[in-house]
């Protein structure tokens, strides 16, 4: 690409999109997690260098593919420090936030679940682990999914082919045809089941009255005799 091409866009988005607007640096760098030398790591460095040209940057998106093309591959000791380690994880988010002083997301997510890599139960197993990593580090702000079907990442061309290009990963959480995998559910228990509060709350006027639940906003019942 064209030098500066980087600080084009940006400037371009933040002269055009309301000040509201997240700008978010999307990056997978050879490998976000992979690829990880403290502050000498490619994404964090290139963000520094948008900051110290004093373009906005509000968050660090760090891509999660594991884009293997075996089981072996994922068992070596480099693959299983940077996907399965969860001190490494954790490492590797509070870099990206201390170096450059913003949030960051896990800005896309492929695990593989064909049965080469040991199926939808396996590509359950791990996500979960791998959510609880995410959503307990305080400086996450979101983890979004690549693509929930399978056979609709990039070079599905015609006829859905679970063959061709990302799809042979089937990393989706649901089939191709909207019916749940089992990563779906588990999600669905984690988010709107564990990771949510829904409590009763009697008043006692004249005391401190509180409850405690996970941070976001709350819809609030009110009754009274």
């Amino acid at each position: 690409m064209a030098p500066g091409v980087v600080e084009f866009v940006f400037k371009l988005a933040e002269k055009y999109f309301p000040v509201s607007t997240i700008l978010n640096y999307n990056d997978t760098t050879g490998n976000s997690w992979g690829d990880y030398h403290g502050a000498y790591t490619p994404n964090i460095q290139l963000v520094k260098r948008l900051q110290n040209r004093n373009l906005r940057v509000d968050c660090l998106g760090l891509q999660y593919h594991m884009f293997m093309k075996s089981p072996e591959a994922m068992l070596k000791e480099s693959y299983d420090q940077c996907y399965y380690n969860k001190g490494y994880l954790l490492e590797r988010m509070d870099a990206s936030t201390q170096e450059v002083n913003i949030p960051l997301n896990i800005s896309e997510i492929t695990v593989p679940g064909n049965e080469i890599f040991g199926g939808e139960d396996v590509q359950c197993a791990i996500v979960e682990q791998l959510y609880r990593i995410w959503f307990s580090h305080p400086m996450n702000t979101g983890i979004i999914w690549w693509n929930m079907l399978d056979a609709t990442s990039p070079y599905t061309e015609g006829v859905p082919e679970y063959s061709r290009g990302e799809n042979w990963y089937q990393g989706g959480i649901l089939r191709y045809d909207f019916k749940e995998k089992a990563v779906a559910r588990m999600l669905y228990h984690l988010i709107h089941e564990e990771w949510h509060t829904d409590t009763v709350l009697d008043y006692e006027d004249g005391k401190l009255n509180q409850f405690h639940g996970f941070y976001g906003d709350y819809d609030m019942d009110v009754s009274s005799d």
